[in-house]
């Protein structure tokens, strides 16, 4: 064997390393791409379970659900107080 043979060897080494590289960046990304569904699909669960409680809320009534309702109550004061804010700056704008 000549040195040929062993630029040949270095290749085909070179060529299946590559190979490898290349077969762990496809997995990692299809990993990604699962998590990344994964991530939707809980995503869409959450809304449906908020679509669920927003559904008792208004039909039971916002204080039968105790220390979360009232979570929900300040979070509605603090979101309002957020939109207010933000009207006002927008209005300096114009």
């Amino acid at each position: 064997m000549g040195l040929f043979d062993d630029i040949k060897a270095g290749a085909k080494d070179f060529k299946d390393s590559a190979k490898s590289e290349l077969d762990g960046a496809k997995l990692s990304l299809r990993i990604a791409k699962l998590k990344g569904e994964l991530g939707d699909l809980k995503k869409l669960e959450t809304e449906a379970y908020a679509a669920i409680g927003r559904t008792a809320a208004a039909e039971s009534g916002i204080e039968k659900f105790g220390a979360d309702g009232e979570k929900v109550v300040a979070l509605q004061a603090q979101i309002k107080a957020k939109e207010d804010e933000i009207a006002a700056e927008e209005a300096k704008k114009n």
